[in-house]
């Protein structure tokens, strides 16, 4: 029955030419192959290509970010991984949580074996998640299917990475703490409790470093504000599971009391430092507030906020409950926060994998130029950020079908008028045209 509670609060292109009166063509961009480099800045990025036959190409491109997110040209290819990355971004932080608050719980009361069972299926949530994280990471990286994710060959291409190597030291300290939890009769012991501290603190850094935190400037401010949201969700939502679906004495055995009064001063504490460092990350990550709801991510945001506020409610209840009548009063009432606080997790889970600012919407953009009796009609569509198709249709003077070898197109951002850039960004580019 245990077993099955459990489980419930666990499953709570460049494609071308169209037809033309005059010299036409829909051209790609032409860069050299070989291992991406930097250009100007950070933010703009070059490759090589061999030298190629005139026709018609398909580019697909994808550029990890440190704040694990993949973006790329082949968006459709990779969803059915991105959807399963989510899942595994979810089994691991359910088990990273319930590890470490669960844990603290668990290492002040006697040795029972419903607590020691949970620590290690959290354990095991945490290491197959992460291993998951790994593996669909690559299988992002090369806009690949779900079965890359299982490839050394495909690892391999994303070992140096920021977030390939952050997951890997994850996965060195899960199994370190594996070792701790093997070693769990040694609970009391000093040298013990510190390597447990060390271990925990350590593995949810790893968590911040690679998340929307390391993205915002300065990185190791923003990463230590979502390393205290997140540690203090452990200590708060982690308790309530194990109190919920650890020992059934935790509720009515007098010499447990102690260790539920305890736990309940650092919800009252955990909480206050959840909201505080949450609205911190929201002001920074979203910026204006006016338009939250109009990216999933403002929209989930509020829905986690709705459920965090019920809980918060449920929890003030159990607090006068505890006071007036005890800890077996709590019974139904940490099953349900419990409930409430798995999803709550999942919620978290998916705004990590969601863009905090909305993207621009598509707007074709078109012009005319004229020089010298030349006329050149230029289209970007959908103009979006992405994968664009850009088509120039070039009159020769007269009209006459001259053939046009090449062209160079330059075109300069606006950086007022754009969130994302920090800078002015000019772009020029090369194409050949078909003769």
């Amino acid at each position: 029955m245990r077993g099955r509670r459990l489980a419930a609060a666990v499953g709570l292109a460049i494609a071308v030419l169209s037809p033309a009166q005059q010299a036409s063509a829909h051209a790609g961009l032409e860069f050299p192959n070989g291992g991406p480099t930097s250009i100007t800045d950070d933010t703009v990025v070059q490759a090589s290509v061999p030298p190629i036959d005139d026709g018609v190409y398909v580019v697909v491109w994808t550029i990890p970010a440190n704040d694990g997110h993949v973006v790329g040209g082949n968006a459709a290819a990779t969803s059915t991984v991105g959807r399963l990355d989510t899942a595994a971004r979810l089994l691991a932080l359910i088990g990273l949580i319930v590890v470490v608050g669960g844990g603290v719980l668990a290492i002040q009361s006697t040795d029972d074996a419903s607590n020691r069972m949970l620590l290690w299926m959290a354990w095991l949530f945490l290491l197959v998640g992460s291993l998951a994280s790994f593996g669909l990471y690559g299988a992002k990286v090369v806009a690949g299917s779900p079965s890359d994710a299982f490839k050394p060959g495909v690892w391999g291409k994303v070992i140096g990475t920021h977030t390939a190597s952050v997951l890997l030291v994850r996965l060195v300290l899960v199994l370190a703490l594996g070792g701790l939890l093997l070693s769990f009769a040694r609970r009391t012991v000093d040298v013990w409790r510190g390597a447990a501290l060390a271990t925990s603190t350590a593995l949810v850094l790893t968590y911040s470093s690679i998340g929307h935190a390391n993205a915002q400037h300065p990185a190791a401010l923003w990463i230590g504000v979502d390393a205290m949201h997140l540690t203090a969700i452990s200590l708060w939502i982690g308790g309530l599971v194990m109190l919920a679906f650890g020992t059934s004495t935790w509720l009515i055995d007098p010499d447990t009391e102690r260790i539920v009064r305890r736990f309940s001063v650092t919800a009252l504490v955990a909480v206050p430092v959840i909201v505080a460092t949450g609205v911190a990350q929201t002001l920074k990550l979203a910026g204006d507030l006016d338009d939250v709801t109009s990216t999933s991510w403002g929209r989930t945001l509020l829905i986690k906020v709705a459920v965090v506020t019920v809980l918060v409610a449920i929890g003030g209840v159990s607090q006068w409950l505890l006071r007036n009548d005890g800890p077996s009063a709590l019974r139904r009432n940490v099953l349900v926060e419990a409930m409430i606080g798995v999803a709550v997790v999942g919620l978290a889970a998916s705004l990590i994998t969601l863009p905090p600012q909305a993207v621009a919407a598509s707007k074709v953009f078109t012009t005319t130029l004229a020089a010298d009796g030349v006329i050149a009609d230029f289209t970007v569509t959908p103009g979006r950020v992405g994968q664009n198709e850009i088509h120039l249709v070039v009159t020769p003077p007269g009209g006459s079908l001259e053939p046009v070898v090449s062209a160079t197109v330059q075109a300069e951002q606006p950086a007022a008028s754009t969130r994302l850039s920090r800078s002015p960004t000019r772009t020029t580019s090369r194409w050949r045209l078909p003769r």
